[in-house]
């Protein structure tokens, strides 16, 4: 893992990847009943991890995943009463279940939850309807899988200062792709097909770091690490973006020796430059930390 340094997103999935492992082999030592659904927790847990939230993620589906079983066994008394009930409850499950993933991570974590437990317990031994076992083995897994998480999370992930690697690699590809576009307009017949295409990196890029900012509003540690310097780049960034188009479009009319022409073009330079500067402000910030961390 020191070998060689990984970016975000590789580091991300190699530290997902031992919490598997780890979460496979405790299953594997431990034969108590239901322990696939401590995998299967963990799973709902990192599925479609967001950057720099995952304590806050692993807290709210924690709850979500409590929840929902709970709302398994009433949905399972119900059916249990009339057979016919699932006919009605499985679609609204999954229905809620996509309705709502684009609210907080608990409510749609509830009825994944509900769904999946509805699906693979209904029809197995349940007969005879034993509330007792079913609630404390799903919650016991629930809450071992959370366990798992935070422990990783925060006491061995967070020495890798994720979410700080993550808002340089954002601003590097930021910078990147307007130096490219400030490259290109040097040319004299600049092909449209390639300048839409960086123009379309930097915008994924400003999508990638505008969902880094939602993220960052839920978590203390993640407001402290979005600061002050890193709206300014963002700004400065947005700014600088909307002069490139600028002068992109001023160069149809060939005017290139007009001020009209000039002074953006020298204002972007000028911009670049302070980008570059509050880059390199920020990656001394962090070697200062990792220093002394």
């Amino acid at each position: 893992m020191m070998g060689k340094k990984l970016n975000y997103k590789e580091m991300r999935a190699l530290h997902i990847s031992v919490v598997f492992a780890f979460t496979i082999g405790l299953q594997q030592l431990f034969h108590f009943p239901r322990a696939g659904w401590i995998g299967f927790t963990v799973m709902l847990i990192y599925a479609g991890f967001d950057n720099g939230t995952t304590l806050l993620r692993a807290y709210h589906r924690f709850w979500g995943a409590m929840l929902g079983v709970m709302l398994a066994y009433v949905l399972c008394l119900w059916a249990h009463f009339d057979y016919r009930a699932v006919l009605i409850i499985m679609p609204m499950v999954v229905f809620f279940a996509y309705f709502f993933l684009g609210q907080a991570y608990s409510i749609p974590t509830t009825f994944t939850v509900s769904g999946a437990i509805l699906a693979a317990d209904f029809y197995f031994k349940y007969t005879r309807f034993n509330e007792t076992p079913f609630m404390l083995d799903y919650a016991i897994c629930t809450i071992i899988a959370f366990v798992i998480v935070f422990s990783f999370e925060f006491f061995w992930f967070s020495r890798y200062r994720l979410m700080r690697r993550f808002i340089i690699e954002k601003e590097r590809d930021v910078l990147a792709h307007l130096k490219n576009l400030f490259h290109l307009l040097h040319e004299k017949n600049i092909k449209r097909p390639v300048w839409f295409k960086m123009c379309m990196g930097v915008t994924r890029t400003l999508a990638e770091v505008g969902e880094l900012i939602r993220n960052s509003e839920f978590e203390s540690s993640a407001r402290d690490m979005v600061g002050e310097s890193f709206n300014q780049f963002i700004q400065l960034t947005e700014t600088t973006f909307v002069k490139l188009k600028a002068i992109y479009f001023a160069s149809f009319l060939h005017h290139h020796d007009s001020a009209y022409y000039r002074e953006p073009y020298e204002a972007v330079a000028r911009d670049l430059d302070r980008l570059e500067q509050l880059l390199l402000s920020l990656e001394g910030l962090t070697v200062e930390n990792e220093a002394h961390a």
